[in-house]
């Protein structure tokens, strides 16, 4: 009887524990809740670019320095652009100040990660001045994932877009409103035969700019047209002064290889001829006859012609080769700037 009672007791403690171990385990699992992003996965990442500054722009080597904060919004939690974007067109790799506002992406209200760096860099491109002074200049950012192709992740302009300081200024310039567009650019193999071409998804933040006319029209038109007309009093010295005519017309031709030699060297090499150039080359022509009408009237002088019939012939190519130079000048303005 003993016997038959421990046993019961025995069974009823057995089943009491295992029913407390399940009601402990099931009580842990309704503890631990499951956690689930509310934003949606997409593979879409969204820039934005804020411009500060920009400086030392070298004309002449086409490179120019932009200060700016960039950042990245997303929700694929694989994408890290911060650390794959690159910057195609950067120069002077070694010089570039790079300073990420926070080390891991934040996580933002709606579930998105977002993160933000500001850059100071160099940049290239290759300029257009075939209407200089008066281009229209474009300084661009282009930017590119290097990990991932534009079918998995692809560049999209934020809501703000680029926007630009409300103080920014450049010293010679006009600065216009900057855009920011996103494209898609397609590459080759690149020595990796059977794998097909290559989309990748691109940022392009273009910064516009213009010359104001004003000044430029002073430093450059103004002291052409001074040459032209001093070198046009040639034709005012009669013939007997062969010294001075000369004298005149080679002190005009050198101020014009200084005026030229100072223009290209603010100037980057081309393999076009600019509307300063025709300018220039308007005005080498003009000197150029100068001395050459020069020379045919003291020829004949020395010839014995009478002087009066020689100045009648000078006050003639004064009118005649004033006016064509003058309506060249306006012709190249027009029509080529």
């Amino acid at each position: 009887m003993r016997v038959l009672l421990a046993a019961v007791v025995l069974v009823v403690s057995l089943g009491g524990l295992a029913m407390g171990g399940d009601v402990s385990s099931a009580d842990a699992t309704a503890a631990t809740p499951v956690v689930q992003s509310s934003a949606t996965v997409s593979n879409d990442v969204y820039v934005g670019v804020y411009i500060y500054a920009i400086q030392q722009i070298d004309m002449e080597n086409h490179l120019y320095t932009v200060d700016f904060q960039l950042w990245f919004r997303w929700t694929n939690p694989d994408f890290r652009p911060v650390e794959s974007v690159d910057f195609i067109n950067q120069a002077e790799w070694w010089a570039a100040i790079i300073e990420v506002a926070t080390k891991e992406p934040v996580v933002l209200a709606d579930g998105s990660f977002y993160q933000r760096e500001h850059v100071q860099a160099t940049f290239s491109t290759n300029f257009t001045i075939e209407q200089y002074p008066f281009d229209h200049l474009s300084f661009p950012i282009v930017m590119e994932d290097k990990t991932e192709t534009a079918t998995h992740m692809h560049f999209m302009a934020d809501d703000s877009g680029v926007t630009k300081a409300p103080n920014l200024s450049v010293p010679g310039y006009r600065v216009g409103q900057p855009t920011l567009v996103a494209v898609s650019v397609e590459y080759p193999e690149l020595g990796v035969t059977g794998q097909g071409t290559r989309n990748a998804s691109r940022i392009v933040v273009a910064i516009p700019m213009t010359r104001p006319w004003l000044p430029y029209a002073l430093k450059i038109f103004i002291p052409l047209l001074v040459v032209v007309l001093c070198s046009a009093l040639v034709f005012l010295i009669g013939p007997d002064r062969a010294d001075i005519r000369f004298a005149l017309g080679v002190s005009a031709l050198l101020t014009l290889v200084a005026l030229k030699w100072t223009t290209d060297a603010q100037l980057p090499l081309v393999d076009f001829v600019g509307m300063i150039d025709w300018l220039y080359l308007i005005a080498f022509v003009f000197v150029g006859f100068t001395l050459a009408e020069s020379t045919y009237v003291i020829w004949h002088y020395d010839r014995g012609n009478e002087i009066s019939t020689l100045v009648r012939f000078d006050r003639k190519m004064l009118v005649i080769s004033t006016a064509v130079s003058l309506l060249a000048f306006a012709v190249v303005v027009v029509y080529v700037g």
